[in-house]
């Protein structure tokens, strides 16, 4: 199954140090494939280079988006709608 991961699932996963992802396959019995869109690793960059709590739950948010695939989004509308 194929899923787009927004900023605030990759922020709790890291704050709660628990793989959701993992869980919700485990729940759904299926494989998730996460996808993610190239903005959501732009603004989790932005929150990264700020200090505090969010800034380190961003760095680490950041490493999990390297494996995962990522989705040009053309349109410059907000991606939280």
């Amino acid at each position: 199954m194929k899923v787009l991961i927004d900023t605030s699932l990759l922020m709790l996963t890291v704050e709660q140090g628990r793989d959701l992802i993992r869980s919700a396959e485990n729940i759904l019995g299926e494989v998730i494939e996460p996808y993610i869109l190239e903005d959501i690793v732009d603004e989790l960059e932005k929150i990264a280079k700020r200090r505090g709590k969010k800034a380190n739950l961003a760095t680490v948010a950041l490493k999990l988006t390297e494996k995962m695939s990522k989705i040009k989004y053309i349109k410059k509308l907000p991606v939280d709608l």
